[in-house]
This record gives structure tokens, sequence and C-alpha cells, in this order.
């Protein structure tokens, strides 16, 4: 009597936390998507029985491949199908991915780009996290990108592949903070995969090697945010999935 609780009962059987795989389009190389899809088909194999998770992609928007569900059958259907849904290849940059890299393209256009991008992103993640706040328990977000610009030029600046006198474009360092306390409100743990592997080693005066050292750290906070973690630098995409989905599956809440 007198006594008022919003804690939903939940089953015993459906106490493990559910898994979102969101694959990026928006921000990830053609070459990498092809091998992401493969890996995580294969990781379905081995699946364990009774997990379960949802397929989301993101183009230039947000939308369900696959809702919740614990049928590999499924799962392998929406991942081999995702590649039909999205664009192979990023629509804010050319087909060969690599919008910091290419002389024809000036710093200014390069920079709106990777602003509109982290636009886009920002947006679906912030419906990623409205969409699953009113789902109890903990939910996984594994997240196949391969980039989430933060700041361009990316700081500290390299000297040899920035010109001192180019002001800086955007930084969105607030909005990441912003949206990891939302993540985190949500109950939302964010394990992002970064699916080039190891394709580049950073030289100075190399300005895509510098952006993609600076995007792994912005994945790194936003995986601190939330509790999660960022799998990057390794070719096994499949064990990061398993990782982050038998990591996710053990957790304790406090509360007062």
């Amino acid at each position: 009597p007198d006594t008022f609780t919003n804690a939903a009962p939940t089953p015993a059987s459906d106490a493990r936390p559910i898994n979102l795989l969101l694959i990026d389009s928006l921000n990830t190389p053609t070459s990498a998507q092809v091998h992401v899809r493969q890996q995580m088909l294969d990781y379905l194999k081995t699946m364990p029985a009774g997990t379960r998770m949802a397929v989301f992609g993101l183009s230039n928007h947000l939308f369900v491949i696959q809702g919740f569900t614990s049928d590999p059958e499924l799962l392998k259907a929406a991942i081999t199908s995702s590649e039909k849904l999205m664009p192979m290849y990023s629509p804010l940059e050319d087909i060969k991915q690599d919008p910091a890299q290419f002389d024809d393209k000036t710093l200014e256009e390069q920079g709106n780009n990777m602003a509109e991008r982290g636009l886009i992103t920002f947006a679906a993640i912030r419906q990623i996290a409205h969409y699953l706040s009113g789902m109890p328990g903990r939910k996984n977000l594994i997240w196949a990108s391969a980039s989430f610009p933060l700041q361009f030029p990316p700081e500290p600046r390299d000297p040899d592949a920035w010109p001192h006198d180019f002001p800086p474009m955007f930084d969105y360092t607030q909005d990441i903070k912003s949206m990891g306390d939302m993540l985190a409100r949500a109950h939302i743990a964010v394990y992002p995969i970064e699916p080039r592997g190891l394709d580049r080693i950073l030289h100075p005066g190399d300005r895509k090697a510098a952006i993609e050292f600076g995007e792994h750290g912005t994945m790194d906070v936003v995986a601190d945010l939330t509790g999660g973690h960022n799998f990057h630098n390794t070719n096994g995409i499949g064990e990061a999935l398993a990782a982050a989905i038998d990591t996710g599956a053990n957790f304790y809440t406090l509360t007062y």
C-alpha cells in the first residue's frame, strides 16, 4: 500500500539486454562495408541462442532493416538485404570515400561534407536513443562505423597537414557530451566497431590518416560516456561483435 514504482516486471527469459546493430554506410568506405557484412554473417552462425537483436541502417537517413528478433535466419536476411537498401558509398562523399585526401577538393568543401555527415549522424543516434528509451533494462548499440567527424581540422593540428591560417570550421565536442548523456539516461551502452581494420599508419602530413586517428578518439569518448567499449585497429570484426554482445550482457545498475 502507498508504494509506487515505474519498474515494469520483466520475465526472467527477457532479463538479458537487447542489441541494436547499426550498419553505417554514411561514414564507412565501400570496401569496409562489404567486409563488415560478411563478418557479421559469419558471427550469426555461432550467435548464442536467445540473443535478441535489431538491425538498423544509416545512409542519409536512419531506417529499420529488421526489428528485434532472436531468429538468426531473419537477421541473416536483414544483413544480406541491407546492401540493397543502402547506397554502397557515402551519399555525402565521392565513391572513393577519401574526402580529406583528394587535391581536387578545397579544404572548405571537405569540411562542409564532414560537418553535414556529423549532423546527420547526431540526428540518427538521438532517434535511436528516443526509440530505445521506452524499453526497460539495458540496451547495447553496436555501431559499425568507420568515422564520426568531431572537428575540422582535428585537434591537435598537425602543422604538416593543415595550413596555420586555416580557421576551424566546426567542433562537435559539446554535442558529443550531450549525446552521451542522452544515451546514458536511456540505459544504452555504445560499442563502436571500426571496420577498416589495420589499413593505415599515421605519418606526419598525411591528412586523412590524421582525421582517422582523431575519429578513433571520438569513438573512445562515445563509448566511455555510455559504459561501452570502442573496437578499432583490428581485422577481427566478428570477434569484436561477439565481445560487444558478451560484454554488454554482464552489467549492474545503481539506483537511488
